[in-house]
């Protein structure tokens, strides 16, 4: 069978204390700093690496719930060149969505590889700003080794999130150091994978070497974010041996959150956009006609009818302002500063099935996605797959079930190569199936700067189906 808790701490994303970080990482020789400046900003500069993984990771999941099948977008028209592109499937190399964010008061578009490759920057140039702290820190009462420090693996952490969700992005990236001199080379997703997999390694081998009593008084557990980010990424490049032997040793009830607040730019865009201003709804196949346009709940599950918490929706009526519509939306976010799972113990779950069922055990696979039901009040799936069609029917329904709306919908369309036969089923003339990018396109701008990428939309990936 082949398919081609972190909830509080962290605060602001980017902490200004005594020296800024955004100051202290984008100077090119951070080492005429002093001693007391670097140690002062050293908070800082571990959040900025970790938080802005997270603030990309608010668009991602916008971007790749309308690239997938179950988000339509409803208007504004002023938001066309970014929501309607995706959604209508028209995303190609010289036509790109964009993320506005406000910067001193003028908005500012970036698309998501270029704000990933930003995300990067400041994670390497943050690793060499705290190891040189360390190195200066004679005065520093802690062990002086930075690669033995929490700081050291929230920074890595927040690296290999930046790599691993530019390989889920896209078909392609940049992964030299940014600061290489002519330019950096472009690989594919696999190769990103790859990449996103030895850092996250890095960050468990640092995690060995902290020490266990400083462990117990943070709020964030990097060890487990660590694992199950290496399981995702080693699944999606198709070693699942490997894959389920991360996902194992995940602890039931593990959750790592994107933490969103405290600016406009980071606040939780699925919230933000949706319930606040209405501009999506769920597609219409998500809510049977059976349940009526204004119905509020649990939709029912697929295989037993009853209701499952899993997909809450609600109902809004017309708002009173401009001409925004009704629409149903997912409840999954209850606010603007709510969260959004980035792994988890049950996506580790998730694996372990799927690993399971890549082996031909499709018994042992059913037996991990019945157990999961039984945590929200779900009865076992009422039959066992005969074949790899139905078994992977199942995963994919499972997955999308208990990943409602975080972004892994089309990733999972994409991987199973049922991008096209999803669409078409729809038989939306606005969506349809024949040509609609199954991933998003390398950057167009990346090939205009970087002189090691060819600036040519026909040597470039664009998977369609």
């Amino acid at each position: 069978m082949n398919w081609h808790r972190a909830g509080v701490g962290l605060g602001a994303l980017v902490v200004s204390v005594g020296l800024t970080a955004c100051d202290l990482l984008r100077v090119k020789d951070p080492g005429r700093y002093e001693e007391e400046d670097l140690l002062t900003a050293l908070e800082a500069v571990g959040n900025t690496a970790e938080g802005n993984a997270h603030k990309w990771m608010n668009w991602y999941v916008i971007w790749q719930e309308l690239l997938g099948d179950a988000l339509n977008f409803i208007g504004p028209i002023t938001y066309n060149d970014e929501y309607a592109l995706i959604d209508d499937g028209r995303v190609d190399f010289n036509t790109y969505p964009v993320a506005r964010t406000p910067a001193n008061s003028r908005y500012v578009a970036y698309n998501f590889p270029d704000g990933m490759a930003e995300s990067r920057w400041l994670a390497h140039k943050a690793w060499e700003i705290a190891e040189l702290a360390y190195e200066k820190g004679d005065s520093m009462e802690a062990e002086l080794d930075f690669e033995s420090s929490f700081l050291a693996a929230q920074i890595k952490l927040g690296w290999a999130f930046n790599n691993m969700y530019l390989g889920l992005f896209s078909c392609e990236g940049v992964l030299g150091s940014p600061d290489d001199e002519g330019g950096a080379e472009m690989y594919l997703d696999v190769q990103i994978y790859d990449s996103a997999a030895s850092l996250f390694t890095h960050v468990i081998e640092i995690m060995g070497r902290v020490d266990p009593f400083l462990i117990e008084f943070q709020d964030r557990d990097y060890l487990n974010a660590a694992r199950t980010g290496r399981a995702l990424m080693r699944m999606l490049a198709g070693d699942y041996e490997g894959a389920v032997a991360d996902a194992a040793t995940v602890p039931d009830g593990f959750r790592y959150d994107a933490i969103l607040g405290g600016s406009f730019e980071n606040w939780n865009q699925m919230y933000w956009r949706g319930f606040q201003f209405r501009y999506f709804r769920l597609h219409d196949w998500v809510i049977p006609d059976t349940l009526g346009p204004t119905f509020s709940g649990s939709l029912p599950d697929r295989w037993t009818g009853l209701p499952d918490r899993r997909r809450q929706v609600q109902y809004l009526p017309k708002p009173f302002f401009g001409d925004r519509p009704e629409t149903i939306l997912p409840t999954k976010y209850g606010g603007s500063t709510s969260g959004i799972s980035m792994v988890s113990a049950i996506h580790a779950r998730l694996i372990e099935a799927e690993a399971m069922a890549m082996s031909g055990n499709f018994l042992g696979a059913m037996t991990v996605l019945d157990a999961m039901r039984v945590e929200v009040n779900l009865p076992a799936i009422p039959f066992t797959p005969e074949n790899e069609v139905q078994m992977l029917d199942v995963l994919l329904w499972e997955r999308y079930a208990w990943l409602f709306v975080e972004g892994w919908r089309q990733p999972d369309l994409h991987r199973s190569g049922l991008t096209r036969a999803v669409f078409e089923a729809l038989n939306d003339y606005d969506r349809r199936g024949i040509g609609r990018p199954t991933k998003f396109p390398g950057s167009a701008r990346e090939a205009w700067l970087n002189p090691l990428v060819v600036n040519d939309a026909t040597q470039r990936c664009h998977p369609n189906a």
